[in-house]
Parts: C-alpha cells; sequence; structure tokens
C-alpha cells in the first residue's frame, strides 16, 4: 500500500526505479494474504500459486504482477 509524506517544496526528491515484484493473492473467507516473489522468481511464484489452490480450493487464489515506484526522501 502506497504510503505519502508531505515533504517541503522545495526539498530536492531523488527518485528510485520501478520495482517489479509478483504477488501471489489468496482471499479466505476470514482474510486476504499475500505473498510476494522478486521479479526473477516466477517460476517459484507459480509453484507457490499452485500449492497454494491445491492446499485452499475454497479460496480464490491469484498470481499478480506488481510495479511499485517508489520515492527516497533525505531527511535533512
Amino acid at each position: 500500500m502506497p504510503t505519502t509524506a508531505w515533504v517541503p517544496a522545495e526539498a530536492e526528491l531523488e527518485a528510485a526505479p520501478a520495482v517489479d515484484a509478483w504477488i501471489v493473492e489468496v482471499r479466505h473467507p476470514v482474510g486476504r494474504f499475500r505473498f510476494s516473489y522478486r521479479d526473477d522468481e516466477y517460476d517459484l511464484a507459480l509453484d507457490r500459486l499452485r500449492e497454494r489452490r491445491r492446499n485452499h480450493p475454497s479460496a480464490e487464489v491469484r498470481l499478480v504482477r506488481m510495479t511499485t515506484t517508489y520515492t527516497v526522501v533525505s531527511p535533512d
């Protein structure tokens, strides 16, 4: 979930590059659980997706590719 931080207008911001990740999301009646894997762990994410579908047949399980862009703000 993105976090917003308010900074002075004159502050210099250093934007970091986007980060790709694979998210295996499991939705149960009691809640939602997410397991994240690096972009180069696609095969592992697929294995975990299949495993969770097999072990939790009543849950909705899906694989999502997520790109996160973030900004690093200096505390100075």
